[in-house]
């Protein structure tokens, strides 16, 4: 079983439907999207933090399916071909100015104090006097749109989490760090608690 970033967990008869779109450089923490609740919605809400572990007991004792998610059309194609194809160039040019006015925001480090530390308020509120946005709502619902489209290519996100439920009962994490051209490897054994139900 293998948890990572643009993966899908569902479970039809049980109304279960997420989208991991994050996973901390610790391995510790994943972020998700409910899609029950974010579907067909223009903004999205800030993903929910969970123990890594917990997601994966819950695959577990709830039998939850996983695909790959789908994305959209637009967020998958090179800008070339949605201006050929769909003559998008006006949204290619939106979409670049909110990616230029969330720069700052978009760095590892601070992706992860969004999903699982502090949060960005101070830092948001030091930005609203030079931006073309004056309230911080503009920024949080711009930060959770380019989360979701970045779980998809991992632009901001240098981590693969795999994940191996062995018949132990312990989880197997391989942890490959991206540095440069070199592969690091982490290994690291949780103990999972019994199944339920």
């Amino acid at each position: 079983m293998m948890i990572q970033s643009g993966m899908r967990f569902f479970n039809k008869t049980s109304n279960i439907d997420f989208l991991v779109c994050h996973l901390s450089s610790n391995g510790i923490f994943c972020a998700t999207y409910d899609l029950n609740i974010n579907k067909d919605k223009v903004s999205f809400m800030k993903p929910e933090k969970h123990l890594v572990s917990s997601i994966a007991q819950m695959i577990r004792s709830r039998s939850l399916e996983h695909i790959r998610y789908t994305y959209p059309t637009i967020l998958t194609q090179s800008d070339p071909w949605i201006v050929k194809e769909l003559g998008k160039q006006k949204w290619i040019e939106k979409r670049d100015k909110k990616v230029a006015e969330l720069h700052s925001l978009t760095c590892p480090t601070l992706i992860e104090q969004y999903l699982y530390g502090k949060g960005l308020g101070d830092e948001i509120q030091l930005l609203i006097p030079h931006s073309r946005w004056n309230h911080k709502d503009q920024y949080y619902r711009e930060l959770n749109r380019f989360i979701f489209s970045c779980s998809m290519k991992m632009r901001f996100y240098r981590l693969h989490l795999t994940i191996v439920v062995k018949t132990t009962g312990m989880l197997l994490m391989k942890l490959i760090r991206l540095q440069s051209a070199v592969e690091v490897e982490k290994t690291i054994s949780i103990p999972v608690q019994n199944r339920v139900g």
